[in-house]
């Protein structure tokens, strides 16, 4: 089959999931490969995401809030219209934004999963939800001369029938070319799983427990609360008990606003119940999965947050997660593949998924008209015995009624008039040739023949106007049945009128009685505001003159303060005059000092200078001996007076020291005064060290002249033996001369 030869179906599926974040849009090629052996391939064209408006957002809530708690017979219509109303609005305007995609790629099919089809249970006598959004679909297939296929809920009796499952086998039939199991984490988790691929009667799939609708209720869509939950490891066990107790959750209206209560019900921070519900759904996927046996990779899809895919991946380690291809697009392929096959035939949409003997896909088809859309109405149907509310096994009496009940849910568009209704006009145009022509010679075969028709007619006439009687006695008997349980109810009514009459009675007597006392309530109450005005008028007079004191023993204060300001301030200038006059005395007297210690000092280098002469002199002769004797004498004394002059030098030191210490307490003193009295003590500290190091200089000389002066002993010491020597050498001369 050349590629031309082969049916090509391009579906525009918008899918509005349970999580409520918002809607998908995907532009999806599908080309059938093969009719017979139902191979196909597709290629999406374009996707794009849409958020609900806030407004929106909490009118569904409020919707499923309300449906939650009612029957069937209970529904609000005020409520379904404005959200149809709404959200066809907002549809049509996400339309007008991707127009031009459409065009460009030459759709074929439109397909919307509503959100409504999720609010209200599938009741054959309620199918209010299957006509949801029915003049936008019928305004779209209009506008862009297509089919248009609207909400679906799927069948699948090798599922015992439990309805509602197309996202899994839309899931197993688009995926099983991929992949063996499919965990998708949208607004319900559910898990699709094929453990033999040659053998897809082992297909098994089932919905684990809501995902993202409740984690997007919890933070109320609130993304930062979102991933601060998925951080934070606080969780709540009560709340988390309550979770694990509760009935298993359902893609159903009851269920999901249990749900919302359970929410509601806890006092806690958003971010602790986003953390205990992370911990509930980790641990019914992780349960879930062991139960199956689950190994090897796991493949995930669906519009999830990325916190939760990494959730999963840290706590379930045993298990591969893999984010699925096109794994945030998967929604909206399902709803434009469910369009594909319903499009094509009403039943056994899904035989070649799950091998089973029938399977069904309800929904609504429209197509081009200029016609009002209408809906007919349901047909009586013989319900199969084994039928209950949530599970309906397969027989072939269910199989008709699945096909009645699908056909009730149609728009009827363009269809031609049954086959057994009676053309009254005809009826009557012939009656009155039968009549005409009685006159006439006919044959008797003719008037047999007339007559035939004539009785067939009358027979059809008749069964009509017996239909419409009974169709009259039947309307009559549900109008009377309808009055009889009204009227109790009016009389429950007009007994509640009249107690309000007399409760508004009784409140006019009241009103009169005090609208009779008021003019002296109000002069009563006219003569104590008065009263009460002179009291704040005097009060406020007598606030102002104690202010008015105060104000003036204040500044009296102030200005005593002012002159014991001024007084010390004068005090503190003469102190640090004085203090400044005393250093500066001090300095004059160091400077004295210093110059007498320098002529001291040039004086004791001049004796030294001296010293040294004098034993040069013992060195050049020993002829000068006594004159050198003499100047030791005189080197002695004045060696004498050095000391006498070193010690009155120290004992100087000594009193600048002393005098330095007194300085030194008294700028410590003064310390907090004035921080240059700081630096003038510092600079006469570094002037004392100063001194204290010339002192040390000084030490060190006279250490040199003390070494100098046992030189000269010892020299004198040496002289004096040689003298000896001499002395003696001359007697022993003289002693030998005389003998």
């Amino acid at each position: 089959m050349n590629q031309e030869d082969k049916e090509k179906i391009i579906v525009c599926a918008v899918n509005s999931d349970i999580q409520l974040d918002g809607i998908e849009l995907s532009i999806t090629e599908f080309i059938y490969q093969d009719k017979e052996s139902d191979q196909w391939s597709q290629k999406q064209l374009h996707f794009q995401q849409f958020q609900y408006p806030e407004q929106l957002r909490r009118r569904i809530i409020l919707t499923i809030q309300e449906y939650s708690k009612k029957s069937h017979e209970k529904f609000n219509d005020k409520l379904y219209n404005e959200l149809e109303t709404e959200f066809g609005e907002f549809i049509n305007t996400i339309f007008e934004q991707v127009q031009q995609q459409i065009q460009s790629n030459s759709v074929t099919l439109f397909a919307f999963n509503t959100i409504l089809i999720h609010l209200v249970e599938n009741d054959i006598q309620k199918p209010k939800s299957a006509v949801f959004l029915s003049k936008f679909c019928q305004q779209i297939a209009n506008q862009y001369n297509q089919r248009v296929i609207c909400n679906f809920l799927a069948y699948d009796f090798y599922l015992k029938g439990n309805g509602g499952p197309f996202q899994i086998i839309g899931q197993a039939k688009l995926f099983e070319q991929q992949q063996d199991s499919l965990l998708n984490l949208s607004g319900f988790a559910s898990f699709t799983q094929y453990k033999n691929k040659d053998d897809k009667e082992t297909y098994s799939g089932d919905f684990i427990c809501p995902a993202m609708f409740a984690l997007n209720y919890a933070s109320n869509w609130n993304k930062d609360i979102l991933i601060q939950g998925f951080q934070d490891k606080t969780i709540n066990e009560e709340f988390l008990k309550q979770l694990r107790n509760s009935d298993k959750f359902k893609y159903t209206t009851l269920s999901l606003g249990k749900l919302m209560e359970l929410i509601d019900k806890q006092q806690l921070n958003p971010v602790v119940k986003v953390s205990t519900l992370k911990q509930y759904i980790y641990q019914e996927i992780q349960s879930y999965l062991e139960k199956n046996k689950q190994q090897g990779k796991i493949f995930v899809g669906g519009n999830f947050s990325e916190e939760l895919f990494k959730y999963l991946q840290q706590e379930i380690k045993q298990l591969e997660f893999l984010k699925s291809q096109d794994y945030q697009q998967i929604d909206s392929i399902i709803v434009g593949f469910m369009a594909l096959r319903k499009n094509k035939q009403l039943l056994n949409v899904f035989k070649g998924v799950t091998k089973s003997t029938s399977d069904h896909c309800s929904g609504i088809i429209y197509i081009k008209t200029d016609k009002p859309i209408t809906i007919t109405k349901e047909p009586e149907i013989k319900k199969p015995p084994q039928v209950s509310k949530q599970q309906l096994d397969h027989s072939e009496d269910f199989d008709i009624f699945i096909q009645n009940s699908d056909e009730v849910q149609n728009i009827k568009v363009n269809q031609p008039k049954p086959q057994n209704s009676v053309d009254f006009t005809k009826t009557e145009e012939l009656y009155k040739e039968i009549l005409k022509n009685l006159n006439e010679d006919l044959s008797i075969e003719e008037i047999k023949q007339l007559g035939q028709q004539f009785l067939e007619f009358l027979q059809v006439l008749q069964q009509d106007e017996f239909i419409q009687k009974k169709r009259a006695k039947e309307e009559t008997q549900d109008k009377d049945q309808l009055l009889h349980k009204e009227y109790p109810q009016l009389q429950d009514k007009l007994q509640k009128l009249k107690q309000n009459c007399q409760e508004i009675d009784t409140s006019a007597r009241k009103i009169n009685e005090t609208l009779k006392k008021l003019p002296e309530i109000e002069e009563a109450n006219r003569k104590q505001m008065k009263d009460k005005f002179y009291e704040d008028v005097k009060d406020v007079k007598d606030k102002i003159q104690q202010e008015e004191q105060d104000a003036q023993k204040f500044a009296e204060e102030n200005l005593k303060i002012r002159e014991d300001m001024q007084a010390l301030i004068a005090q503190y200038e003469q102190k640090e005059k004085e203090f400044w006059e005393k250093v500066k005395e001090n300095e004059e007297e160091q400077k004295n000092d210093t110059k007498k210690y320098m002529e001291q000092f040039e004086k004791m280098q001049g004796d030294a200078q001296k010293a040294m002469q004098e034993k040069q002199l013992i060195q050049d002769a020993q002829k000068q001996l006594n004159d050198k004797k003499m100047k030791l004498s005189v080197y002695k004394g004045k060696q004498n007076e050095f000391i006498e002059t070193f010690e009155k030098s120290t004992s100087t030191f000594q009193n600048l020291t002393v005098e330095f210490l007194k300085l030194a307490f008294k700028a410590k003193e003064d310390e907090e005064k004035s921080n240059l009295n700081q630096q003038r003590a510092d600079k006469a500290n570094l002037l004392a060290v100063e001194i204290a190091q010339k002192n040390a200089d000084l030490k060190l000389q006279i250490e040199n002249i003390e070494k100098e002066k046992d030189k000269l002993r010892a020299e004198i010491l040496e002289l004096n033996n040689q003298k000896k020597l001499q002395n003696q050498n001359q007697q022993q001369q003289k002693t030998n001369g005389e003998n």
